[in-house]
């Protein structure tokens, strides 16, 4: 399957999962900075989890879709989600990042 179809993929899922939490979970309504709602744990571990399958497919394939911007994108985020996972910060925040995903279909035309 096409990398952009994986990422287009990938983006809609997390995105209306980001739209449920942010309208209908009261975990993280109760509190945005140091609550650590399942939900969003989830959402994030799923990004977290395509994060690593592309980082680790730009490494295999560097000639063809190597860049090292995205790599540092990449690596970025899974430093930021490694918080969100492993000591509950700012899941709201987090969440409410995911929400960018929905413009991810459009780049990848």
């Amino acid at each position: 399957m096409p990398n952009r179809v994986v990422s287009t993929v990938h983006a809609l899922v997390v995105g209306l999962f980001c739209l449920y939490i942010l309208l209908f979970d009261d975990a993280i309504k109760k509190d945005p900075v140091w609550g650590d709602p399942t939900l969003v744990k989830l959402n994030v571990g799923v990004t977290t989890g395509y994060l690593i399958s592309d980082l680790l497919l730009m490494v295999y394939f560097w000639d063809l879709i190597g860049e090292k911007y995205f790599v540092a994108h990449h690596l970025a985020a899974l430093y930021a989600y490694y918080y969100v996972l492993s000591q509950g910060i700012l899941p709201y925040f987090a969440n409410f990042r995911l929400l960018a995903e929905f413009s991810t279909p459009f780049v990848n035309q």
